[in-house]
């Protein structure tokens, strides 16, 4: 096995796909982080702060949290503030 395919600790390599989104309406806005307390879009909109969904996606199963977006999201700054609408977090 070359270098370039080991993984940390002599494991065996791997590999997880995830994919981040924001729902809000009909509308899906890929997110590049989610944090506890912001989330990032890969691309800055234009959305009013209401209530909206943060999606993360690992290989294939869905999960879904429900956030405020406490002041939107503005076309100038990709970083959003948001808080959690309720405690059971999935993530």
């Amino acid at each position: 096995m070359s270098e370039t395919n080991r993984a940390a600790f002599g494991g065996q390599p791997f590999t997880t796909d995830v994919d981040l989104w924001l729902e809000v309406g009909d509308q899906q806005i890929e997110l590049a982080q989610v944090g506890p307390t912001f989330i990032i879009a890969t691309r800055a909109e234009s959305i009013p702060s209401g209530v909206a969904n943060v999606a993360i996606s690992v290989d294939g199963s869905v999960y879904r949290r429900s956030i405020r977006l406490i002041h939107g999201m503005t076309p100038n700054d990709t970083m959003t503030p948001i808080v959690p609408l309720d405690d059971d977090l999935p993530f």
